[in-house]
């Protein structure tokens, strides 16, 4: 009961604020403090961090066959998954409602890529390998690649001859 009264009579965090023209700052301040506090936080994980620390950790230990087709399955699925999202994000950032609380894009972005990504890879590890739609796009290109010309290797951008012609 208590937990019903409460949700039928919040109100916005006013911490959140209106928008850029309430907030208790001028927006020039909070940009050129959020754009130090950036920088100096890149500056210290550098120098506090410069070499691999959890490298050891992605090791892993070897696993059945049958675990591996499993994996390989499931890599093809959420390798779709991702291109499906990022397909529907970018359609509803170009074509869809102008008000950002109308558009799909905006909780694409905020809550499932920069929130839920990150969840995901504190359960499961480096999710994003897998569901990036950029590296599954270089993926494709490469197998349609070999595919139209099986005597060419492609090494990041650069095509060479396996076949000299004379």
């Amino acid at each position: 009961m208590v937990f019903v009264t409460v949700t039928a009579t919040a109100t916005p965090a006013s911490a959140h604020g209106g928008g850029p023209t309430t907030l208790p700052l001028p927006l020039g301040q909070i940009l050129y403090g959020a754009f130090f506090v950036l920088v100096i936080s890149f500056l210290l994980l550098r120098t506090s961090w410069p070499t691999p620390r959890l490298a050891h950790a992605a090791i892993g230990h070897p696993v059945g066959t049958a675990i591996e087709r499993i994996v390989a399955v499931l890599a093809v699925v959420v390798r779709a998954l991702g291109l499906v999202l990022f397909a529907v994000t970018i359609s509803a950032g170009w074509v869809g409602d102008t008000s950002s609380l109308n558009n799909i894009a905006n909780v694409m972005v905020y809550v499932l890529l920069w929130l839920g990504v990150q969840i995901l890879s504190l359960v499961f590890g480096d999710v994003w390998a897998v569901l990036s739609p950029y590296d599954t796009i270089a993926m494709i290109a490469s197998w349609v690649l070999r595919r139209l010309r099986p005597g060419r290797v492609v090494k990041r951008g650069k095509s060479t001859s396996l076949v000299h012609s004379h």
